[in-house]
Order: C-alpha cells, then sequence, then structure tokens
C-alpha cells in the first residue's frame, strides 16, 4: 500500500460470492494497492438456473473447495446430501426465484456461495390470444425427461395425446370449449400432472343448451341498491387506531364522505314477464320484480350479513355454471380471495370459482384502472352489466365514456354494475349444493343468479 508492505490483513468472514480481504492502512489523500502475487480466480458452483418443482437439484463446486454448511433462510430445502463438493437436494416451494446459501473453503479461506434458483412448475398451460373465438394453448414441459400428456377439456377427455420432449413446448387448438372459463387438465392415466382454468370470453355460446335458473328468492336478505348507506356497518371495528373503511361501506382514510348511488332499476326494467333477465349470448338470469323487498344474496364478514350460506340443489346436473353478482372490494384486498363460490358435488367433491380482485372480483360502483404496467389485469375482463339501465359491457369506461371523480378517476359506473362470472362444471356428476363464502373483511360478496346450463 503506497510502497509499503501491507501488514495485519484478515479475510473477513460472512463474504458472499467471493472471498473478500480486509487491509488496514493509515490515512492518506490517495491508496497505490500493487498485488504482488495472487491465487487463481477462484471456479464457481456449476447447477442449472431453473428447475422443475419436482425433480431434484444438484450443485457441482469446484474440486478446490470444501463444502462446510448450508443457510437456507427461505426454508426451499426440503432434503439435502453433501457427497464430497457435490450436493444433492429436493427443493420446496411456491414457484419463482429463491435464494439459499453455502459456506465453502478454499485454502483455509471461507466464504459464502449464494445459489439464486428459480422453481417452475413441471408443467405449464398457457392461453394463446385469449380474446379469440377458439381456444390455443401452449403446452410447456419443464421436466428434463421426455414426457406423453393426455389433454383433458372441461372434465373430457379431448382426445388429444402430446409427446412432448424434455424443456420443451407444443401449441395445440383444443375444439367444444365453453363460452367463459375452459378447465384444461394434463393427465397421466388418473394422475391429473397439471391443471388450468382459462377465460375465453369470445368464443360462441350455443344458445341450444338447456338453461337452468337456480330459485334463490328465498335466500335474498338484502337490496343491491342499498349496499351503501351511512352508518350501515358498524360490528366488528377495530378497537384501536386503524385506517378502517367508513361506515358506509365504502372509501377510505382521504375519502370518508363519498356515497356512490346504486340504482339497479334499469336492470329490472329490462326484465321480461318472468323476471328473466338475457344476456347478448342468450344466457338468462333470474331476477326479482320491483315489489320483492329483497334481491340479492349478501355474505361479508360484517355483523349485517352471514359469512355463508349454503344453497341446496336437488337432482342437478351440467357442464358449466354462470352467475350474476355484484359487491364491494377495495384496495386492502386486491390480489385477495375475497371470496369463494363452490358447487359441491353429491359424492363428496366440489369446483370452486375463486373471487380475487382484479380478476374475478370487481367493485360495484366503477370499472378498474388498466395501465398494463403496475395496474395489470393477468385475466380477460368479464361482460358487466350497468344496473341503471341493463347496458352489457366488457369495457363500460369505453362504452360509457366515464368520466373523472375524486374517488374514482374515470371509472366511476352511473347506478353502479354487475358482473357476469362462471364456472366450468363435471357433466357427470349431480349437484348436491352451492356454497356462497366471505373470504375477507371489509369486501361484500353478492349473488344476484345463478344459471346452469346442461
Amino acid at each position: 500500500i503506497n510502497g509499503k508492505k501491507a501488514k495485519n490483513t484478515a479475510w473477513l468472514k460472512n463474504s458472499i460470492g467471493m472471498p473478500r480481504l480486509q487491509i488496514p492502512c493509515q490515512a492518506a489523500e490517495s491508496y497505490e494497492v500493487r498485488i504482488i502475487e495472487s491465487a487463481a480466480t477462484a471456479d464457481k458452483a456449476l447447477y442449472p438456473k431453473q428447475i422443475a418443482a419436482s425433480e431434484s437439484l444438484h450443485i457441482q463446486f469446484p474440486e478446490s473447495f470444501s463444502i462446510k454448511r448450508i443457510y437456507d433462510p427461505q426454508a426451499i430445502l426440503q432434503e439435502k446430501r453433501i457427497e464430497g463438493t457435490m450436493l444433492h437436494t429436493q427443493l420446496q416451494g411456491k414457484s419463482g426465484h429463491h435464494t439459499f446459501f453455502v459456506e465453502v473453503e478454499k485454502d483455509k479461506i471461507r466464504w459464502w456461495e449464494a445459489i439464486d434458483i428459480e422453481i417452475v412448475p413441471d408443467f405449464e398451460i398457457i392461453a394463446l390470444h385469449p380474446e379469440a373465438a377458439q381456444l390455443q394453448i401452449e403446452i410447456r414441459n419443464h421436466r428434463s425427461q421426455n414426457e406423453k400428456i393426455d389433454i383433458w377439456l372441461n372434465h373430457q377427455a379431448s382426445g388429444i395425446t402430446l409427446d412432448l420432449k424434455a424443456k420443451g413446448s407444443q401449441t395445440i387448438l383444443l375444439e367444444k370449449a365453453h363460452h367463459g372459463t375452459n378447465l384444461i387438465e394434463l393427465r397421466q392415466g388418473n394422475c391429473v400432472l397439471a391443471s388450468q382454468k382459462l377465460p375465453f370470453w369470445n368464443i360462441p355460446f350455443n344458445a341450444d343448451q338447456e338453461q337452468t335458473q337456480i330459485c334463490l328468492s328465498n335466500y335474498y336478505n338484502d337490496r343491491v341498491d342499498d349496499i351503501f348507506a351511512f352508518g350501515k356497518y358498524m360490528s366488528p371495528r377495530p378497537t384501536s387506531t386503524s385506517l378502517q373503511i367508513p361506515s358506509q361501506g365504502f372509501g377510505e382514510w382521504c375519502v370518508q364522505k363519498i356515497l356512490p348511488e346504486i340504482d339497479a332499476q334499469g336492470f329490472r326494467e329490462k326484465c321480461d314477464e318472468k323476471g328473466l333477465f338475457t344476456m347478448p349470448q342468450s344466457i338468462r338470469f333470474q331476477a326479482t320484480k320491483d315489489s320483492c323487498p329483497n334481491n340479492i344474496l349478501f355474505v361479508s364478514q360484517w355483523d349485517n350479513h352471514p359469512d355463508e350460506v349454503e344453497i341446496p340443489v336437488e337432482n342437478a346436473q351440467a357442464s358449466h355454471a354462470y352467475l350474476l353478482m355484484a359487491g364491494s372490494t377495495n384496495h386492502q384486498q386486491c390480489h385477495l380471495v375475497n371470496g369463494i363460490v363452490r358447487v359441491q358435488y353429491s359424492d363428496g367433491s366440489a369446483d370452486s370459482l375463486l373471487l380475487i380482485n382484479p380478476e374475478t372480483w370487481v367493485p360495484i360502483e366503477q370499472d378498474f384502472f388498466e395501465d398494463n404496467m403496475a395496474f395489470d389485469i393477468k385475466a380477460p375482463r368479464p361482460y358487466r352489466v350497468q344496473l341503471s339501465t341493463g347496458l352489457v359491457s366488457r369495457n363500460l369506461e369505453r362504452d360509457l365514456h366515464l368520466k373523472d371523480v375524486e374517488y374514482s378517476k374515470g371509472r366511476n359506473i352511473p347506478g353502479g354494475a354487475a358482473v357476469m362470472l362462471d364456472l366450468p362444471l363435471h357433466p357427470d356428476k349431480k349437484i348436491s349444493a352451492i356454497h356462497l363464502e366471505s373470504n375477507t373483511i371489509e369486501s361484500i360478496i353478492g349473488l344476484i343468479s345463478i344459471t346452469l346450463v346442461k
């Protein structure tokens, strides 16, 4: 250092990525460091940067290293075995990027090697062109071996078998897809290797299919028009300081006195003499007349409503369920399961629709802001029904020319809007009940109508 031999140097403990040397030196305006002798640059551990969830990870360290210990702060190592300079392990945890650390030694110098690994599912099912009028998907095999896979669509064998190469993919077109959400399964025998529900709202609806409306009038417990009211939601409430929602069930810490107007008169007027509201694609929903005191079934964590409701169903079989729903959700419930619609079968099994903000659960009073960047909806938008007019659209902001308001920049819907959701069902199983459940505080889950399609 500055022409003098350095003294009292020390290797730093807990160095990550490479050994680091600490060199004490006197204060000076500048330092000239000359390395008289150095070892060759240390080799790195060899391992795949991406691995399928079911496969074992094998890490080869240089022969000059010795493995001392392992630090796994994310608890992703299910099993581990060290054989010389080879580390064998089985990973666990969610898909995504993870890191654990291995302390190694070379020439009596120790440091930590950071092992960065991405866990991916064994197989991926990816929707191609989700706004198209046909169902086209890509199947990816992340395993390091060839696989023979049978494709199932909506609980039925599609007749398509794929020979997937290791780390390879194939694109296929599936016929007989449903209007809305379709369940795709990858199977080997009776084993389901992967499944995915993908919405395709531009696939035509077959209007000739038999439709059955489930009668909900005996379960209605409120009016959709009255979802927001000052002083309505008073309990339960925290006893400490909190950024809790205002008593009308709408607003935030900066917006306390806004009361969106919800008016379902136009929707009711669009119903026929039997109380049926017909969507443009000919899906029919049962609604109520003006004389009915209640017109929606609400569940929530508020004391105003039950947390969950079970609706018995007798001797019903269907391949698809379409639901007309309306309720509330807020910033705090974004990307959470706000509620669940569960269709229970007589054999004890069930199919479930998870109501997740923003993909499958939306606020009644507004349309979601989306910029395809930070604010991105990871699924095609569902159909919405403007309650004050009965207008049906998948883009109300465009069709209604929505204008800015204080609490909803460019997205406030006059009169509010319901949403049509759906769930593919097992056509060979008998339905015994439909279960509606609230899963988060403050949000309100409302069910107006259910239509089963053969």
